[in-house]
């Protein structure tokens, strides 16, 4: 049985994919024109990537910049990232128009963005007087316009445009605009050394992913040379290297150590595991005590920064049935990731259901059918629920996704939450969910454990699945990066 170890994997791509990268081999619908140029200036370039000093893929980049007679900024341009996970190559494809006042801010933002052979998902920010619009697929919502704010897509390129050189040892904290998050970030950005030929070295924060360090080499007019980046363990670099041809094969770096954590101790009998404590060390200053609390998991103690003692037990099956309620609606809602209102999900959901069961048989039946029809497949990028049902593929996370909007589509209230899962000799990155009852929330996996887990497993965070929220997995994989460490104290198959 393999393991769904991606959540690293996951958090060193979310950079790649950062990296702004261009023409594409499948084509993605054009984003619509927003009006004609006075003048425009083109770029390409074609980076290698690499994670932990092993060849990871390529990326590839053609941009657009021009002025507009109304004197907004208009930047559109096509990405292409190309890597392996496990024995699939994987293509990202984004294109974008972003359209910019003088400052910078945001005025229209587009992208289309997907997996080649998946359906693109549509983001788009508009402003309308005091608010930015934000659409993601067909959920919309409205945040307040902060003027000063940049788009973080165009961040640096906007910075050092012809007609705004670099300072030395100037820092510049900016906040910007992430389409992909709904919101606002804090960046900062230092210039630590101007070279001979124009180009120069910045030192870049970005608030995306707090303990993120970047350092860019920039050429005269702001595109990208050399991306260097390091959290933790994890190091990762992008250089413009001569054109990838498409026959260049790949192969997936091994970053098994880093999708694990250093675990002292042993669980004989995991499936089985019944209670256990934990000591974790090395936690990001994000996972907080609450966070750490989930079904059949507790805080102990928090004595030190990083360090937490928690106790696991595994949780019967509920026995209550009848109508459930939970205080907040939030975990019924739809969202870009779980596509619940389309007409598959919703015919599945009511194919599988019925009313007359109790809401914990109803989420074992879709538990069944996801972990019996989607194919284990590392081949997939965090796709949305429909993409999976429809390729009928996927590891954790995509199963975990489509477990949620099934069971949300049949009234059934359903979070999913990243941690770790102890898989031969160590603790792993993993993703499941958790469904409520009226016995209260239960954790359901449709890769690993079945119906009930055991407690051979430890919940760090709850995902992120709609507008404002931190990326999936993020403090999961942040955490890994960073050198987690589990010790397993007084494991039992006994029951307390």
């Amino acid at each position: 049985m393999k393991t769904c170890l991606r959540i690293s994997l996951a958090l060193s791509l979310a950079w790649f994919s950062a990296c702004k990268d261009g023409p594409v081999e499948h084509s993605l619908p054009a984003p619509p024109k927003l009006c004609d140029c006075l003048e425009g200036s083109e770029q390409n370039a074609t980076y290698r990537l690499t994670l932990q000093g092993q060849a990871a893929g390529w990326s590839h980049l053609n941009i657009c910049a021009c002025d507009q007679p109304e004197g907004h900024r208009l930047i559109w341009g096509k990405r292409q990232l190309s890597f392996m996970r496990g024995e699939s190559r994987v293509k990202l494809l984004t294109r974008f128009v972003n359209q910019l006042d003088t400052q910078g801010a945001p005025v229209r933002l587009y992208t289309i963005k997907g997996q080649s052979d998946t359906e693109p998902m549509r983001l788009e920010a508009t402003r309308l007087g005091s608010k930015l619009h934000i659409r993601q697929a067909d959920n919309t919502h409205q945040i307040p316009l902060e003027p000063m704010a940049l788009e973080e897509e165009s961040f640096t390129f906007f910075l050092w445009s012809s007609s705004n050189k670099p300072v030395l040892d100037k820092e510049l904290k900016r906040r910007v605009f992430s389409l992909e998050k709904g919101g606002y970030l804090d960046d900062t950005i230092k210039v630590t050394q101007i070279l001979s030929d124009g180009s120069f070295w910045i030192a870049h924060r970005p608030g995306s992913i707090p303990g993120l360090e970047v350092k860019q080499l920039l050429d005269a007019g702001g595109l990208p040379i050399r991306i260097e980046s390091q959290l933790g363990r994890l190091r990762m670099s992008a250089v413009r290297a001569k054109e990838a041809s498409k026959k260049t094969l790949l192969s997936a770096p091994d970053l098994t150590p880093l999708m694990s954590a250093s675990t002292q101790g042993r669980i004989d009998n995991p499936a089985q595991l019944a209670q256990a404590r934990y000591r974790l060390r090395g936690l990001p200053a994000e996972i907080t005590r609450e966070g750490l609390k989930g079904p059949g998991q507790k805080v102990q103690s928090m004595p030190s920064s990083g360090e937490a003692y928690i106790e696991v037990r595994r949780l019967s099956e509920p026995k209550a049935s009848g109508e459930i309620r939970v205080a907040d609606a939030r975990y019924l809602k739809d969202s870009h990731l779980l596509g619940i209102a389309t007409p598959a999900i919703q015919a599945l959901s009511k194919k599988l259901t019925d009313s007359k069961q109790s809401p914990w048989s109803q989420a074992k039946r879709l538990r069944a059918w996801v972990a019996g029809e989607i194919r284990s497949d590392m081949g997939m990028n965090f796709a949305a629920a429909p993409v999976v049902l429809r390729t009928r593929r996927g590891d954790c996370s995509e199963k975990s996704l489509l477990l949620v909007s099934l069971a949300r589509a049949s009234k059934i209230p359903a979070r999913a939450v990243a941690g770790l899962v102890y898989h031969r000799g160590k603790f792993s990155g993993h993703m499941w969910v958790e469904v409520w009852t009226k016995d209260g929330w239960r954790p359901m996996d449709a890769a690993l454990g079945g119906e009930q887990v055991s407690a051979a497993r430890i919940r760090l965070e709850e995902v992120a699945l709609g507008f404002g929220e931190n990326g999936p997995g993020l403090l999961a994989g942040k955490a890994l990066a960073l050198g987690l460490r589990v010790d397993i104290l007084e494991p039992s198959t006994s029951s307390p």
